[in-house]
């Protein structure tokens, strides 16, 4: 008999059936990839097959909840639940226990409460350092980040994430609306959170990242250490999770200069196993080699789009008739996206309740932040 608690275990006609749709699907193309939201236990005394591991050797890939973890992580505190993170790797030392790369992690998503939430409402602290400070949580979650995408396997970042989105998921009721925050890209520490996801994301395009020759973590303690290597490059990652300063010992792949791939100082390691001071909150990608790195963007234009015509800037406008005024074409503006843009505006109020009414119909909303009415 099926029961909410034993439902996640192994059960052979459900593989059966995730086979078929699986066959199915690949037979339609086999370049797409298929997701379930299934979340299958681990072996246990009562669970001698995972499930997991069944679909994961046949192709599938599965969701991976790493948020009780993770928020905990970031909000300092090692229990209840556990601040472990090893679970997020698919493989041993922790991890799930899988063969291939088809766990994905993520630290929040629809139906989790937000990290930077959590650290601002119930974050640990110890004196003045306290993970409740707005500026200090966006910290944590880059500390987090570097850990989060520093592990083999695939990763989902849920929307905001990047820019520590901190409305409780309760707001307006669970499932209600909530406010979109564009104004995050005007704050100087959302930013840099921002940029320090699109670095990591960059970095694990390396080819170190999808198959590395070696690889250890030890993501059990305060100080959470992350090493990987490959032919042409090795990346360690550590960071002190806890709300005081720590003293650990880094593993090292091998000796030399290394590189803070987040601000490009150099480090010399003459010892493979390195001790290190860390500071609440202290993290650090390092490559053993100098890696390039994504540039931060400049933070979108805000209150009045740039001018079609540079007769017409901004100081302008209020001398100048709307109906002279052209509105501007979107950057990169993607061959599906209309030209409405193109065309004459009667008044700035007119422009915007016309995208108002077709709002709806554009699919490159990439650019709507820069501009509020």
């Amino acid at each position: 008999t099926k029961t909410e608690a034993n439902y996640p275990n192994y059960d052979a006609t459900r593989v059966a059936i995730w086979e078929d749709y699986y066959n199915t699907q690949m037979s339609v193309d086999n370049a797409s990839y298929p997701i379930l939201e299934h979340f299958p236990n681990a072996v246990s005394a009562t669970n001698p097959t995972d499930e997991g591991k069944v679909l994961s050797d046949y192709g599938m890939m599965l969701w991976n909840n790493l948020n009780p973890a993770y928020t905990q992580a970031a909000m300092g505190y090692p229990a209840g639940p556990s601040w472990d993170l090893s679970y997020g790797y698919y493989g041993n030392q922790g991890g799930r226990g899988w063969g291939q790369p088809n766990s994905i992690g993520y630290m929040e998503s629809h139906d989790e409460e937000r990290m930077q939430f959590k650290n601002e409402a119930y974050g640990n602290g110890n004196g003045s350092y306290t993970t409740k400070d707005p500026a200090t949580g966006l910290k944590r979650d880059e500390l987090a980040a570097a850990i989060f995408f520093t592990q083999p396997g695939p990763r989902m970042v849920w929307q905001f994430g990047e820019l520590g989105y901190d409305i409780s998921i309760d707001q307006n009721g669970r499932t209600g609306d909530k406010p979109i925050l564009w104004n995050y890209y005007q704050d100087a520490n959302r930013r840099h959170l921002y940029d320090t996801y699109r670095s990591l994301i960059a970095l694990r395009k390396q080819p170190v990242f999808a198959a590395p020759t070696t690889y250890v973590q030890n993501l059990t303690g305060a100080v959470k250490t992350i090493s990987l290597s490959s032919t042409d490059l090795s990346v360690v990652s550590v960071g002190n999770f806890d709300v005081v300063a720590s003293t650990a010992t880094v593993a090292f792949p091998q000796a030399g200069t290394w590189y803070n791939y987040l601000t490009g100082e150099p480090l010399a390691v003459t010892n493979t196993s390195m001790s290190m001071n860390l500071q609440p909150g202290q993290y650090a990608v390092y490559t053993s080699k100098s890696a390039s790195r994504r540039a931060p963007r400049s933070p979108p234009a805000r209150r009045m789009p740039p001018c079609y015509n540079s007769r017409w800037c901004p100081t302008q406008l209020a001398a100048r008739p709307p109906w002279r005024i052209r509105c501007p074409p979107p950057p990169r503006q993607p061959s599906r996206c209309k030209t409405y843009w193109a065309k004459p505006c009667a008044s700035w109020s007119r422009l915007a309740k016309a995208l108002a009414r077709r709002r709806k119909h554009y699919r490159c909303r990439a650019w709507l932040p820069a501009f509020t009415w």
